[in-house]
């Protein structure tokens, strides 16, 4: 055991989300299963935990497979959207199409 209580030697497999394609780990504890993101457990373990629930892990260079530590901080969801207009990332908002029935 290592003096921040994490056991050794036992390698992760990354997986990416379905929903998103963030990668993400699954992490145990008495046999039960968590998936967490990568970026967010970079982010909680080496930085600090998300400040307010108003905040966001953001990539700075926009690439959502790079979870290096100097590319990731919490930031603003308006923040977060500014950087992905900046990237190109940005998707669009949904459109409503009304047709004629």
């Amino acid at each position: 055991m290592t003096p921040h209580g994490i056991r050794g030697g036992v390698i992760l497999k990354r997986r990416a989300d379905g929903i998103d394609g963030r990668p993400k780990v699954g992490l145990y504890k008495d046999a039960v299963r968590t998936d967490r993101k990568v970026h967010l457990l970079v982010l909680e373990t080496f930085k600090e935990m998300r400040p307010s629930s108003h905040h966001q892990a953001c990539h700075n260079d926009g690439d959502i497979h790079n979870n290096r530590l100097d590319n990731l901080r919490w930031d603003t969801r308006v923040a977060n959207h500014a950087d992905s207009v900046r990237h190109g990332t940005a998707v669009p908002p949904k459109t409503h199409i009304q047709t004629d029935a």
